[in-house]
């Protein structure tokens, strides 16, 4: 095997592509999560993007960090109302949901700074290098596939807010279609630009700064919100379950520490998909929620890197629903964390300068011969779609195809939500009954997250990604399991 070898698993395919050339060219985890988080602002525009933010949890020469570069609340120097929001209401089948949009929903993004600190402090490629994959893609233009087209129709609201919106994801007088082409050239000019520049593109100094700050007059953003912002270093959350270590990621993650919660609380022996075992689920999930409330908002995208090293490196983002406007020239949307009361709850406001509350849990898991890193979209579920990863990883060994697309479960205020495919029993629903308002899923739901999974174990790479959420998994070099 090359001494380069790698793993890379994420929410496109082009996303995992662009992280394989970057083990290919020699690069590391860091590297390759880097520039598979580049490309993703173009694969997946709606979930993920420079003007939006995230959390990193990886392990480099043996030493394990969290990076949070989630969005902040603006107004740093600036007096006057909180500006407005508009309300815009998505339709999720089932039932229906409302947002606040508009640049009034606007946070400080982090996403920008936090890849510019994380290539600075443990990459090893230039950064040019890296962007080249999502550049020529902006440029060219990428297939729409069909989880970009469900998200695309599910956000089509919010795309027509602004004519320069709906005009970048319009085709046929609607949301993109699968097999559709999406192109962005003022996006290409922008990662070319942050590829040469670094976070100083995005300061109130920088023309990417300077432009935010001139198309977003209606926002509270000033320029010392992007002048003061710095991605902060923190110790992960430890958690020993058997021979294995959790590194989860602290607040302002609620995830992280709900899902350590959880996992101590949880001490069934019961087979993965059983009744039995959803039920422990259940109580355990019960149990952390009653510690902090869950948030449910915000689309969500997830993506991992492990090299043959042995470093790992895992980044979860998100830019909201998006606020429904863009910086035209650079193509770039910005977030609505604002927008939504479980980040930015309106009865106990957040200073200016602090960062915003968020489920992501990107996870490193580390065993006796093994490294893993996991993590997943889908807002308040992201705290399940973790913790059945782990315990089936840990308790049960299972590969990470069998952790990432099996069957799941979800408790929150009360109510259990199960996906009712491939379970052992065939009386699974009725050993349920019990719980009060029951809801059921005859297959698999994007309802219950994406779980992507790269991984090393044995000294042979692993991993799967979640087809909830059009997952994909790539290895450089052959020996794998």
């Amino acid at each position: 095997m090359p001494a380069n070898g790698g793993c890379v698993a994420g929410g496109s395919p082009l996303t995992v592509q662009a992280g394989l050339r970057a083990l290919d060219l020699g690069g590391n985890a860091v590297d390759a999560a880097v520039a598979a988080q580049l490309m993703a602002c173009i694969a997946e525009p709606l979930l993920t993007g420079l003007g939006g933010g995230g959390l990193a949890t990886l392990v480099v020469d043996g030493q394990a960090h969290v990076l949070d570069f989630f969005t902040a609340m603006p107004g740093l120097g600036r007096d006057g109302p909180t500006p407005p929001m508009d309300e815009v209401v998505l339709d999720f089948g089932p039932t229906t949901q409302a947002f606040s949009v508009g640049q009034g929903s606007v946070a400080v993004p982090g996403m920008p700074f936090g890849l510019a600190a994380l290539h600075q402090r443990w990459g090893s490629l230039p950064l040019s290098e890296l962007a080249r994959p999502a550049v020529h893609a902006c440029s060219h233009g990428v297939d729409i596939t069909p989880g970009f087209a469900e998200v695309a129709r599910l956000l089509w609201p919010i795309q027509c807010v602004t004519p320069q919106m709906r005009a970048l994801f319009e085709r046929r007088g609607g949301s993109v279609q699968p097999g559709d082409r999406f192109v962005n050239p003022g996006l290409a000019q922008t990662l070319e630009l942050f590829a040469e520049q670094g976070a100083a593109a995005f300061r109130s100094q920088g023309s990417l700064g300077a432009a935010i700050l001139s198309c977003f007059t209606g926002s509270a953003l000033t320029a010392r919100d992007l002048d003061d912002y710095q991605a902060i270093r923190a110790d992960p959350l430890r958690v020993a379950r058997g021979q294995h270590e959790i590194l989860l990621p602290p607040r302002p993650s609620a995830g992280g520490p709900m899902t350590a919660a959880a996992l101590s609380s949880f001490a069934s022996t019961s087979a993965p998909f059983t009744a039995a075992h959803a039920r422990e689920v259940a109580r355990s999930m019960s149990l952390a929620e009653s510690l902090e409330p869950p948030l449910s908002a915000g689309l969500t995208t997830h993506l991992g890197a492990v090299d043959q090293q042995g470093n790992a490196c895992t980044i979860t983002s998100s830019l909201g629903e998006t606020c429904g406007h863009l910086v035209p020239q650079a193509g770039l949307a910005l977030n609505n964390f604002l927008g939504e009361a479980d980040c930015n709850p309106p009865q106990a406001p957040t200073p200016a300068g602090r960062r915003l509350r968020t489920m992501m849990t990107p996870t490193v898991l580390r065993g006796p011969s093994s490294i893993h890193t996991l993590g997943s979209g889908g807002s308040s579920r992201i705290r399940s779609a973790v913790l059945h990863a782990l315990l089936h990883l840990i308790d049960h060994g299972l590969h990470p195809r069998q952790a990432a697309c099996g069957p799941r479960c979800h408790m929150e205020a009360g109510r259990l939500r199960v996906e009712a495919y491939g379970r052992p029993e065939p009386d699974f629903l009725a050993r349920l009954a019990d719980f009060e308002g029951l809801v059921t899923f005859e297959g698999p739901n994007m309802y219950f997250g994406g779980v992507h999974i790269a991984g090393r174990a044995d000294g042979a790479f692993e991993g799967a990604g979640d087809p909830r959420r059009s997952g994909a998994f790539g290895i450089l070099g052959a020996s794998q399991r």
